[in-house]
């Protein structure tokens, strides 16, 4: 059954009267992207993410952190709140805020980053595993350490395995919704 983006647009509206998190970020993505019928509103985007992030939203956060760390979204580029934003959002689950973390702690604190890229490679984060085993070979990451990231790291890929996600994974690549996305580049925070 396919509802109206308007209908859509009411229902996220009310779940936002009660405070729902999630409501607010998914209604601030779509002001700042302009998702019709919608007119682009960057101010009002990040208002909205921001009590979106304000209200408990992980994804809020890591978009907040992104947007400080990079100077985008209408907001002055902000190292402290890059890290207020990315921080929350890591420990509430989000594995790229980990990655993040991870990148702008390399150049000031390997000890820092390496455990932010091991926790992330153990939930199952690709591009984390790939850091952990570029220090491996740097010699930052212990043979033993490198050893029990890639155990967990299976575990974690395997415990989502299901042959309909197969599929549907296969389909998406095939018809290329989603556009290819490059390693998110922070800056030293």
């Amino acid at each position: 059954m396919n509802v109206p983006v308007s209908e859509n647009i009411k229902r996220t509206e009310k779940r936002m009267e009660l405070g729902d998190c999630n409501a607010f970020c998914m209604l601030g993505g779509c002001y700042h992207q302009g998702m019709p019928p919608l007119k682009r509103n960057t101010k009002k985007g990040v208002e909205l993410l921001n009590q979106a992030a304000e209200l408990g939203s992980e994804s809020a956060h890591h978009t907040m952190g992104v947007a400080y760390a990079k100077g985008v979204m209408g907001v002055k580029e902000d190292n402290q709140k890059a890290f207020y934003h990315l921080r929350l959002a890591a420990i509430g689950g989000m594995l790229e805020s980990r990655y993040s973390l991870g990148v702008a702690y390399l150049q000031r604190d390997l000890d820092l980053a390496y455990n932010h890229f091991i926790i992330a490679a153990e939930a199952g984060h690709d591009k984390s595993l790939k850091e952990v085993k570029t220090g491996y070979a740097k010699g930052h990451v212990e043979k033993d350490v490198l050893e029990k990231v890639l155990r967990a790291h299976q575990a974690a890929k395997d415990s989502v395995k299901s042959e309909a996600r197969d599929k549907a994974g296969s389909r998406r690549r095939q018809d290329d919704i989603y556009p290819p996305h490059g390693r998110m580049l922070v800056k030293d925070l």
